[in-house]
């Protein structure tokens, strides 16, 4: 969804993706390598896991418990660690990219990211359950969520607050919205069919052979392309997978963290692509 708002921004025109990340996102520091010279950091890279910023170091990390009110705060939370290789070299998924992103979203728009993406993404997907999760406050109807213990029991997920990668997970929402997200990008409503293809595209590769585009993770089923991402925190594991060249996509939430999702999702696509080509 973060993805999306950028290149909307990129067709408006008020967003370069190779651009310095900082000229829209000033607290994003200007990085040096180890000897000391000049990396330039892009919105491409960012969007792609490339720009060499580093993910969660331990639990406690992963687990954030501060609350942070701009996404300026939430990048001084990294800023000063260094790269982990030179931008673009490779990739290295990380949420603390997307807060970048985020932060750059907000200089581009000149609008919080979060009254962006209402605007921009939520509004025109008729997403309308879909909101910033804040632990502090009372949201009707929020699931409770649980993790499994090593002996597989169910527990009460800790407390979390994701103030920290709003940009990268932060959302509350349902499988309902999360299908209209889906439809409204198959239908482009959000960007338009060359933008959804730019980002369809793989800039870099996993071990598994899949790949990753500007925000999408790319894969195959039965022939068809298939883009979509899965996500997990504390509480709850989540999965989006489209195939664009026959309008089809499953939407897969649940309250439980660490929930294996692909292969649910993946039989309830291969049953709608043999619906469909019957």
């Amino acid at each position: 969804m973060t993805a999306i708002a950028v290149m909307q921004l990129v067709q408006q025109g008020k967003l370069d993706l190779d651009a310095p990340a900082q000229r829209y996102c000033p607290a994003f520091s200007l990085k040096t390598s180890p000897d000391g010279k000049p990396w330039v950091v892009t919105t491409r890279e960012l969007l792609s896991h490339r720009a060499a910023i580093r993910w969660h170091r331990d639990d406690t990390e992963a687990r954030n418990t501060k609350h942070y009110d701009t996404l300026g705060e939430a990048v001084k939370h990294f800023d000063d660690d260094p790269l982990q290789f030179a931008p673009g070299e490779k990739m290295l998924y990380s949420t603390y990219g997307y807060v970048v992103v985020g932060c750059a979203i907000e200089g581009a728009a000149h609008r919080k990211f979060s009254d962006y993406m209402r605007q921009a993404v939520f509004s025109l997907s008729r997403m309308n359950a879909t909101q910033a999760d804040d632990p502090q406050k009372l949201v009707p109807h929020r699931a409770r969520g649980y993790e499994k213990t090593k002996g597989k029991q169910l527990e009460n997920a800790p407390f979390f607050d994701p103030s920290d990668r709003l940009p990268g997970g932060g959302w509350l929402s349902t499988s309902e919205d999360l299908a209209r997200f889906a439809d409204a990008v198959m239908s482009d409503k959000l960007a338009t069919s060359a933008t959804l293809e730019e980002m369809g595209k793989p800039l870099s590769t996993r071990e598994d052979g899949s790949g990753y585009g500007l925000g999408w993770g790319i894969g195959k089923l039965d022939g068809h392309r298939v883009v979509g991402h899965n996500g997990g925190q504390a509480g709850c594991s989540t999965l989006l997978k489209l195939v664009p060249d026959r309008q089809l996509a499953v939407a897969v939430m649940t309250n439980v963290e660490g929930a294996d999702l692909d292969a649910f999702a993946e039989s309830i696509l291969k049953l709608g692509l043999s619906h469909s080509a019957a």
